[in-house]
């Protein structure tokens, strides 16, 4: 239960801290700006920027908003993964690889996203497919390399399938969708970050026409359940989700109205 000393206590981490604490400057901005001039008219005009500039980073950054943001690309997706009649593959786009002293490593949410897929892949039997590269800093041998270390750590046994070169989500599955035809399998299980399997279906049964697409989220960023008092205080987690809820429903939008050359070109990352 969340007494009111707990939450003050928390108001005063998340107003001391960016992003709260760049609300707080901007409404004081505002105040010191309108006092100076003593037009009523100019006042108003001069208090309006910061205000508003305050009021749009606040309600950015509270957890309820990217809620609110994330609710349609990640709801409609359960986390039951089903068992499909015909040969299957599972298929994980990378969100981010990292490396240091030579050594590609994933990203938290890449290795969340593999984890999930090693699980999927072991349940169903099947081969396990990572499509996602590195590129300007890693070849594609050593993101293989990378990926079965991984699979290794994990316990993973099973057939290991790796496309290295992809840059971007398009790139994972033109890429990819080769090797899965080559499979033989008649399903795609899409295992990736609920946020990102609307894109990510999209772009395979533009690839794979006539494949069974189904999706698997590995996890989420957004929260489900009652709302609660934290709910409306800024941090920068959340005003990291809902940019990344924005850029994805944007993505999807754009994605739906270019031609396929333009969609090449400007195709955002993973």
């Amino acid at each position: 239960m969340m007494t009111f000393g707990y939450f003050f206590y928390k108001a005063i981490g998340a107003f001391v801290t960016p992003p709260g604490v760049f609300v707080l400057l901007l409404l004081l901005l505002s105040f010191r700006l309108s006092k100076r001039d003593e037009d009523r008219r100019r006042r108003i005009i001069v208090r309006a920027g910061p205000l508003l500039l305050a009021l749009a980073l606040y309600v950015l950054s509270t957890p309820l908003f990217a809620r609110i943001l994330a609710f349609p690309l990640e709801e409609p997706f359960e986390f039951v993964l089903p068992t499909p009649e015909g040969g299957s593959i599972v298929m994980v786009p990378a969100g981010g690889l990292w490396s240091i002293g030579g050594e590609v490593r994933m990203g938290a949410e890449t290795l969340q996203r593999f984890t999930a897929g090693v699980d999927a892949a072991e349940h169903l039997g099947c081969p396990l497919l990572f499509s996602g590269g590195h590129p300007g800093i890693a070849t594609e041998r050593q993101v293989a390399d990378a990926v079965k270390k991984a699979a290794n750590r994990l316990g993973f046994r099973g057939e290991l399938v790796v496309e290295g070169a992809s840059r971007t989500t398009w790139e994972n599955m033109k890429l990819s969708a080769p090797l899965v035809s080559r499979s033989g399998a008649k399903n795609l299980i899409i295992v990736t970050t609920a946020y990102h399997l609307k894109r990510s279906m999209s772009f395979a049964r533009r690839f794979l026409p006539g494949m069974r697409i189904i999706p698997h989220p590995s996890g989420r960023l957004s929260e489900s359940g009652g709302v609660s008092a934290m709910e409306f205080l800024p941090s920068a987690s959340s005003l990291y989700v809902s940019t990344i809820m924005i850029r994805e429903a944007l993505g999807n939008i754009v994605y739906s109205i270019l031609p396929d050359t333009t969609r090449r070109i400007m195709s955002p990352g993973c």
